[in-house]
């Protein structure tokens, strides 16, 4: 089992703790940009656009690889944080359109957020990671 984590740049490091769990709990995790290292902070404007471009193509290769795809909705103190420290980039946004023209199932961590979370097709809700992460393991038992 293969799954994509999007989510805020800013809670990079959330991501990337919960990365960990699943993996030990034996499944695989694909998102390589919570292994990026510059700042979580970081404003687009001060990286190159190489960097982003090369960042872009990874993100939709580890979409690809994945089986389903999980994106975190924001909590309110996640969301006031983006905006002490930079503006939000919407690049989970983009993510999930792919991910579910691409035929992935898609798990989303959180209230509804927009309309695409109404979609007819393989979307599941989860209020925590913990439900969504129970769910995952008792697929992969």
């Amino acid at each position: 089992m293969k799954v994509y984590l999007a989510g805020m740049f800013s809670t990079i490091a959330t991501r990337k703790a919960q990365a960990a769990e699943l993996r030990a709990s034996g499944i695989e995790v694909t998102s390589r940009w919570i292994d990026e290292t510059v700042p979580h902070n970081v404003e687009m404007k001060d990286v190159p656009e190489q960097y982003l471009a090369e960042t872009a193509i990874a993100d939709v290769e580890d979409i690809d690889a994945a089986t389903f795809f999980v994106e975190f909705v924001p909590t309110d103190r996640e969301l006031v944080a983006a905006t002490v420290q930079s503006s939000s980039r919407g690049g989970r946004h983009f993510e999930m359109g792919y991910a579910y023209h691409a035929g992935l199932v898609i798990l989303v961590v959180g209230p509804k957020e927009n309309v695409f979370h109404y979609l007819p097709g393989p979307i599941r809700h989860f209020e925590t990671f913990a439900e969504m992460k129970e769910y995952l393991e008792s697929l992969n038992a």
